[in-house]
C-alpha cells in the first residue's frame, strides 16, 4: 500500500475526472487523505491539488480495471460514483487498488471491508433506483387508469 500523502485531491467533479485522482495516486505512489470535487470548499487542513481531467488516463484506467480485474469490477466502480457513500472517492480508491492486486478475486472478497462497503453502496443504489423505478411504474399505471 502506498504512503499516505499530506494532500487532498481535488477534481471537475466527473467520473472521468476521479479515475484521473485514481491515475494520479498510482503514478506518484500515495495515498490522499481525501478526494473532493470542486466547489466543497476546504474540507482538511492539508494542502488540496488540483487534478486535471484527462481522457486518455480515465481511459488507461478503465482499461487497466478491466484488465487485471474484469468488466464487473469495472462496473462497481462506476456504479459506486453515483452511490451516496460520505467517502465515496477513497473508498473507489481502495477498491481499484484492491482489484489491480487481486484481480477478479477482488470482487468476491467480501470480508474485507473495502469491498463490503463499496458493495452495499451499490446495493442501496440499485434498490432504490429499482423501487423508484417501480413507484413511478405504479403511479403511472394508476393514472392510466383513471378517468379523465
Amino acid at each position: 500500500m502506498p504512503d499516505r500523502a499530506n494532500v487532498a485531491y481535488c477534481y471537475d467533479g466527473s467520473f472521468e475526472g476521479l479515475l484521473c485522482c485514481i491515475f494520479e495516486s498510482f503514478e506518484k505512489k500515495e495515498r490522499p487523505v481525501s478526494i473532493q470535487p470542486e466547489g466543497m470548499g476546504q474540507l482538511t487542513l492539508y494542502p488540496p491539488r488540483a487534478v486535471q481531467t484527462e481522457l486518455s488516463k480515465a481511459r488507461r484506467v478503465e482499461a487497466g480495471l478491466r484488465r487485471k480485474a474484469s468488466d464487473e469490477s469495472y462496473r462497481l466502480v462506476e456504479l459506486g460514483y453515483y452511490s451516496c457513500h460520505e467517502q465515496k472517492e477513497l473508498l473507489l480508491l481502495d477498491f481499484t487498488r484492491l482489484a489491480m492486486r487481486y484481480g477478479r478475486r477482488a470482487l468476491s472478497m467480501l470480508a474485507d471491508d473495502t469491498v463490503n462497503e463499496l458493495t452495499r453502496a451499490v446495493q442501496k443504489l440499485t434498490n432504490r433506483r429499482t423501487s423508484s423505478n417501480s413507484l413511478c411504474a405504479s403511479r403511472l399505471g394508476t393514472m392510466a387508469r383513471c378517468p379523465l
